[in-house]
């Protein structure tokens, strides 16, 4: 039985990485006409754009899945847990003020 010859890997460039990424930071999911923009835009398929964006999900997946915060994970606004601003300085009543 012959071996089944499999395409090579895709290498993206860094102009293309940081589309997806900007684009995964806005949403994690694309619809087709969405998945066909930005594919047509950068030059991949659609099939390389949506395995992309399944990879990607499923790593975030996994590091969520082992407690770690991956940095270039901005949190959505459906996301109550995860927050990347700084902590609020807590609130001081200076001694003397409203007594």
């Amino acid at each position: 039985k012959p071996k089944k010859v499999r395409k090579p890997r895709t290498i993206y460039s860094s102009f293309q990485l940081a589309a997806l990424q900007r684009r995964f930071q806005k949403t994690q999911y694309l619809a087709l006409p969405e998945r066909a923009e930005l594919a047509a835009s950068l030059g991949l398929t659609q099939t390389q754009v949506k395995i992309w964006f399944q990879n990607k999900r499923s790593k975030i997946k996994k590091i969520m899945k082992n407690g770690e915060m991956p940095p270039e994970h901005s949190p959505s606004s459906s996301d109550p847990m995860a927050c990347n601003s700084p902590q609020s300085p807590a609130v001081w009543e200076p001694q003397g003020s409203s007594r």
